[in-house]
């Protein structure tokens, strides 16, 4: 075989140890988890940001129509939504990438600005009142409870 070797005993000297093995099993689980942790971390924020871009935008809403809220703001929560339900695009969408690109980048910029136009106690008031509403159920979600409801009791 090889010279100066014999054959089952001086060839485990060559061989890896278990604790080695047991050490690159180890660490190339560390890395994976490592990486797979990041990406879910990189999605919760990412999660959290769109959830907070919600609750803006039904506070936006509800800023809107009142009228303690500034004519600037209104104005700007108007433009955003006529810009995001508008069928005409500065980029149209067609272009493969930069066509969507403006729409994530121009309606979530346009709700920041209309954000930062409304006083933040005005703001923070709304917010909570979206937050409410959000964790409401609906209305037609309850008349679907109460229709099985009297199902099953009948």
């Amino acid at each position: 075989m090889f010279a100066g070797l014999s054959k089952h005993s001086d060839f485990k000297a060559f061989s890896p140890s278990s604790k080695f093995l047991k050490f690159c099993v180890d660490a190339d689980r560390r890395l994976c988890c490592g990486s797979m942790n990041a990406m879910t971390g990189w999605l919760q924020a990412i999660r959290g940001w769109a959830r907070r871009i919600r609750r803006d935008v039904f506070a936006l809403w509800m800023a809107a129509r009142d009228p303690r809220t500034p004519v600037a703001a209104k104005f700007a929560a108007a433009a955003v939504a006529a810009y995001a339900l508008s069928p005409i695009d500065l980029i149209p969408d067609f272009i493969p990438v930069l066509g969507y690109l403006d729409d994530l980048l121009i309606v979530p910029l346009g709700i920041m600005l209309a954000v930062k136009l409304v006083p933040a106690p005005l703001m923070a008031e709304f917010r909570a009142a979206a937050a409410e509403r959000e964790n409401r159920p609906d209305q037609e979600s309850l008349a679907c409870h109460q229709l099985k409801k009297s199902k099953i009791s009948a």
